[in-house]
């Protein structure tokens, strides 16, 4: 939305909220990840390496390919490429994640 309607402000606006919405449901469930896969007295070194190569290393080549694609292929094109990423990786979750099975009472 925002790489094709930049001067629909309701778009704009609907789209922002969409993204605070996602990210914060994305943050939660990765802390939740963390606190599974790092249990105890582990969950500082998970939670290091989540905030290492989500930030950090993620970021960074995000920051790279981002900014070469801006140049190359446009604003529109770039954040639709962004949004494509974001696809794949929900189909891999929905299609590799394995749910937690529940406590025994």
């Amino acid at each position: 939305i925002i790489g094709w309607a930049v001067e629909v402000t309701a778009l704009l606006v609907l789209a922002q909220v969409m993204h605070a919405a996602t990210f914060g449901a994305y943050h939660a469930s990765a802390v939740s990840a963390v606190h599974r896969f790092f249990p105890g007295r582990h969950q500082a070194k998970g939670q290091a390496l989540y905030s290492g190569l989500s930030f950090g290393a993620g970021g960074s080549a995000g920051g790279i390919f981002s900014g070469w694609a801006w140049e190359a292929l446009g604003p529109s094109l770039t954040l639709t490429a962004s949004a494509m990423a974001a696809l794949a990786g929900l189909a891999l979750i929905a299609t590799r994640l394995r749910p937690e099975p529940a406590p025994a009472m």
